[in-house]
């Protein structure tokens, strides 16, 4: 199974609920991640120059409202990560200023 993974061979595919929606239907994040340098929270991950490559493909599915308001926006979409990096998609839709609800 580590054979496949190393060669591309399985997609992971994730459904996840935003806390607003994407800037567009479709968005494509190929940006370093590591360890957040600002962060007290030993775990944490950001979007840091140093960090390892990783790339996130997100596409909108559906638009969601809190209790039936239209103040509040949610967004539920399909993420592919094309790198496995840990926290990598909390930490591109945090970038996006869409994070994961």
């Amino acid at each position: 199974m580590a054979a496949k993974f190393r060669e591309n061979e399985i997609k992971k595919t994730y459904i996840a609920i935003l806390s607003r929606p994407l800037p567009s239907s479709h968005v494509f994040v190929s940006l370093p991640i590591a360890r957040d340098p600002n962060s007290i929270i030993r775990i944490k991950q950001g979007v840091v120059p140093s960090g390892k490559l990783s790339q996130t493909h997100f596409r909108e599915l559906e638009r969601l409202f809190r209790g039936g308001s239209k103040t509040r926006n949610y967004s539920k979409v399909e993420v592919v990560p094309l790198t496995g990096r840990t926290h990598q998609i909390r930490t591109h839709a945090a970038y996006l200023e869409c994070p994961v609800a």
